[in-house]
């Protein structure tokens, strides 16, 4: 199995998929369930996947905000991702720090960039027509401002990947 750890996001759904509609006509594949991923693990089998939760117990935080911000893009593989960030989180910060130690040791650091998935557009290696590429130009300038959500809890989860995308199934949620 596939596993990561992550923030679930659905508090805010509906301002994400409102800022997913700037991109609906460049053909992206949108996201449909919304998370802020704290570690990604890999791959797993039954034995490890308990070691992992056992681990995961063992994280403390204490509740806090996040403010989504600006949306932005990167390359992954042949595909562009449209994601939409938070503003600095020293408390975020500090779980995603704790959670990585818990699972990959002390001294393991991971370059972490906090951000919510939007939406995939597989054709980018192929280029944007002049007028999609403005389209993006255009959606990425709004900012999602404003918008606060309480974190009481991250989870583990199992993902899925499919013709539709991944899916997510939740395996254990950490208050």
């Amino acid at each position: 199995m596939r596993l990561f750890v992550a923030i679930d996001c659905e508090a805010v759904k509906d301002v994400l998929v409102l800022a997913q509609k700037e991109f609906s006509s460049l053909k992206a594949r949108l996201t449909q369930s919304f998370h802020l991923t704290l570690l990604f693990i890999g791959e797993a089998d039954a034995n490890e996947c308990e070691l992992i939760k056992e681990k995961l117990e063992a994280v403390q935080f204490r509740p806090f905000k996040l403010q989504l911000s600006q949306l932005g893009t990167f390359t992954s593989y042949s595909q562009r991702v449209i994601w939409c960030g938070v503003n600095e989180s020293k408390p975020l910060i500090k779980l995603q720090q704790r959670i990585n130690k818990a699972i990959n040791g002390e001294n393991t650091v991971i370059k972490y960039s906090p951000h919510i998935t939007l939406a995939r557009i597989k054709k980018y290696r192929r280029g944007l027509k002049a007028n999609e590429k403005q389209m993006m130009d255009e959606g990425l300038k709004k900012e999602v401002v404003g918008c606060i959500f309480q974190v009481n809890h991250f989870v583990l989860y199992e993902s899925t990947t499919s013709p539709k995308g991944a899916i997510y199934k939740v395996i254990k949620k950490y208050s």
